[in-house]
């Protein structure tokens, strides 16, 4: 039995890993600033991203998709922390940012779903 202490789950649901390029754009919708983004991790109804400028927890942010037909999609930040990157190009000023679905968010919209359709991207372990 190993006596190192595991890190608590902060979300109730399963993590996957998301690789590619999602073609959108994210927004602070406090100012409507547009904010640098790398999704890192996607559950059913929350994203793990790295983020600058971080917006503050508790923030409405909004992801607009480059594809006309589809509708913006709104999370509110519920997690932030310094990313450990040492040194890679691009990502020395990123946060890591935990969002969630918005309450109003239908209970059967899954997002592992919905961002799996992109060609660009792909989900797993």
């Amino acid at each position: 039995m190993s006596s190192v202490a595991q890190p608590s789950e902060r979300r109730g649901e399963i993590r996957y890993s998301f690789y590619g390029e999602l073609p959108a754009r994210l927004f602070d919708e406090t100012d409507n600033h547009e904010l640098g983004f790398v999704l890192v991790d996607i559950s059913r109804r929350g994203l793990g991203l790295l983020v600058s400028p971080s917006p503050k927890v508790g923030t409405i942010v909004r992801l607009e998709f480059d594809e006309a037909n589809r509708p913006p999609l709104r999370f509110r930040v519920c997690y932030l922390a310094q990313a450990i990157y040492g040194n890679i190009a691009g990502l020395e000023e990123m946060k890591r940012c935990g969002c969630v679905t918005l309450a109003d968010t239908p209970a059967e919209f899954d997002l592992i779903e919905y961002l799996g359709q992109f060609t660009t991207v792909m989900i797993g372990d």
